[in-house]
């Protein structure tokens, strides 16, 4: 699916696929794909440029409320996570941006957001996204909100919850 919210909302959209009613490994149901897609055009009302895994992972949390855990694509982001997770190299990697594929940011921001507010708290969640909707970038966004963390040390802590130590940084050639 996609949303699109243009500038003073005056032209609003949301384009589904029609992936049928039954969720399998690879796709949601309809109304949970409704449920993402309407609450990242929501968030995207301000016209703030907000991180990808943000929008989704927040629509997949909020569909997860709706639908209930009981779903196969659900239960199976958890594992989607942690296969794009082997590609960096440094925790400061999970916030840059084009480090991961559009394919990886529902199971990334699905997971991530859902540490976000099992650690901080649901209130405290939606200060960070109105921070970024007010147009803080993402480090002063954590910093204000969840201080005393830093992303450096929210991403590690993450990294940690989902079973993945700190990745350490590649040695340069020629170094020891």
């Amino acid at each position: 699916g996609h949303s699109e919210i243009g500038v003073g909302q005056e032209d609003a959209y949301i384009v589904l696929q029609d992936v049928g009613d039954t969720p399998n490994q690879i796709n949601p149901d309809t109304r949970l794909n409704l449920i993402d897609q309407m609450t990242g055009a929501f968030l995207k009302r301000e016209g703030k440029k907000l991180p990808e895994w943000l929008i989704r992972g927040t629509g997949l949390a909020m569909a997860t409320k709706e639908v209930g855990g009981d779903n196969e694509y659900l239960r199976n982001l958890r594992a989607g996570a942690l296969d794009a997770l082997r590609g960096i190299e440094q925790p400061s990697d999970l916030f840059a941006d084009g480090k991961f594929a559009p394919t990886d940011m529902a199971p990334l921001g699905f997971t991530l957001v859902g540490f976000m507010i099992k650690e901080g708290s649901q209130p405290k969640f939606m200060q960070f996204v109105a921070a970024l909707q007010s147009g803080k970038n993402l480090r002063d966004a954590v910093n204000d909100v969840y201080k005393p963390a830093t992303t450096q040390t929210l991403a590690t802590a993450y990294l940690s919850s989902m079973g993945n130590s700190a990745p350490t940084p590649k040695k340069k050639k020629g170094t020891k």
